[in-house]
């Protein structure tokens, strides 16, 4: 969900403007005490409404918060992923797709290449069973 999420955010639309922070967990399948730590970092900024005492993310934001739960599934520092979220824009969003594309397809590749390896293995294992 997270990847077509990011590859087709301009095209897709939300159902709501804003959202507050149960839904935007929800919504990026990660615990509302994440998304206080990464806002308490300054990764993410809510908008706190004076009346109800909720905060609210804006559209943005929620795009910020997609991009950091796949950037930190790819094993990235919180620091690295404060770099690339401050510069996210719409005009940069090229750049992120182009990047989370690459970093997915090396990712790929590394599974590919440990997966032959325990295969590998295997087949050794069983070698050393039959003589």
């Amino acid at each position: 969900m997270h990847k077509e999420f990011i590859l087709t955010f301009p095209q897709k639309s939300m159902k709501k403007q804003t959202l507050r922070i149960g839904e935007l967990a929800k919504f990026a399948d990660v615990e509302a005490s994440t998304i206080r730590y990464w806002e308490k970092r300054g990764l993410i900024e809510g908008i706190r409404d004076k009346s109800s005492g909720y905060r609210f993310f804006e559209r943005n934001e929620v795009r910020k918060t997609i991009i950091i739960t796949l950037l930190r599934k790819s094993i990235y520092k919180i620091e690295d992923i404060k770099k690339i979220v401050d510069e996210i824009e719409d005009k940069n969003l090229a750049s992120i797709k182009k990047h989370y594309t690459i970093v997915n397809d090396e990712l790929d590749n590394q599974l590919a290449m440990q997966l032959k390896a325990i295969s590998f293995y295997m087949d050794y294992c069983e070698k050393l069973k039959s003589s």
